[in-house]
């Protein structure tokens, strides 16, 4: 599986799982089923907003859930050398830890994350 494809192989994952095709999969979530496809291909990169609408239009466990994140965040590598270097250098790790016993819907990590990526 490539670097990129992580992302694709947990969307398809959770697609089938939920019996839904392409087209009914991306009518849910608001999105082209070309764009679903390409996703799953590996042939894109996933946006965050693809990773809010299926977190806000599907139920995912919390293994799917980090499965697709994890693949959001491998797939965008200049972003993930950032975040790692941000923790390392302010010793994060127990707050995340913690952020992820408590954030159930991913909420506060996407802010999190974002206050990251304008902090720079």
């Amino acid at each position: 599986m490539t670097r990129q494809n992580i992302f694709g192989t947990a969307l398809r994952q959770v697609r089938e799982d939920r019996e839904l095709t392409i087209r009914s999969f991306s009518e849910i979530i608001k999105f082209s089923p070309a764009y679903i496809v390409d996703l799953e291909k590996g042939n894109r990169k996933p946006s965050s907003n693809v990773i809010e609408a299926i977190t806000q239009n599907i139920f995912l466990t919390e293994e799917e859930h980090e499965k697709l994140l994890v693949g959001y965040y491998t797939s965008h590598p200049r972003m993930q050398a950032d975040i790692i270097y941000y923790i390392e250098k302010n010793g994060l790790l127990e707050s995340l830890q913690t952020l992820k016993e408590q954030d159930k819907d991913g909420t506060k990590f996407k802010q999190f994350i974002k206050t990251l990526q304008t902090n720079k």
